[in-house]
This record gives C-alpha cells, sequence and structure tokens, in this order.
C-alpha cells in the first residue's frame, strides 16, 4: 500500500529452511522455484490500493522462521523480512 500508483510491481517470498510450502495465492499466479514463490506481475496498481498475499506452510519442528518478501518495482528491489512462529501438531 503507497500513496502513489504503480505498475508491473512483482512479489516475491522467499521460503525459510525448515518450512514447506503448502498452497500460495495472491492476486496474479505464483509458483515455486528453488527457495522462492514468485508471483506474476500485478499490471496496475491504485493509490493506497491494498493487495494481498496469502502462503501456507508446514513445519516439522518447532520454532521460529524467517520469512523475506521482495517486492520489486522496476528497478527498484524493497526486501522486508517477518518472523513465523511454527507449533507442529503431532
Amino acid at each position: 500500500m503507497g500513496t502513489a500508483g504503480s505498475q508491473n510491481a512483482s512479489v516475491k517470498f522467499q521460503i525459510p529452511d525448515g518450512l514447506f510450502p503448502i498452497s500460495w495465492n495472491g492476486p496474479t499466479v505464483g509458483g515455486a522455484e528453488g527457495e522462492w514463490i514468485i508471483f506474476d506481475p500485478v499490471t496496475k496498481i491504485a493509490a493506497n490500493q491494498n493487495l494481498e498475499y496469502t502462503l501456507i506452510f508446514k513445519s516439522l519442528r518447532p520454532g521460529e522462521f524467517k520469512l523475506t518478501a521482495e517486492l520489486n518495482n522496476g528497478a527498484v528491489a524493497k526486501p522486508t523480512t517477518c518472523a513465523i512462529t511454527a507449533n507442529p501438531q503431532p
């Protein structure tokens, strides 16, 4: 989300070691490539428009994992990270 619009912006998520992607969903088609889940670019994003991406992982061990998301808008790439806490069920 931002105060200016954008065109052909793409998003990719780095899969942390120890987590296994089960499914993913977003405003465009995405696919797993190596250690990344990469979504096709969004043709046009209006100012202050929210885009939602959903990733579902499976973990075989408890712990905290760092997920990196990278937004690409032309030649500019902006990475950000967040922590995921996993409590696998027996």
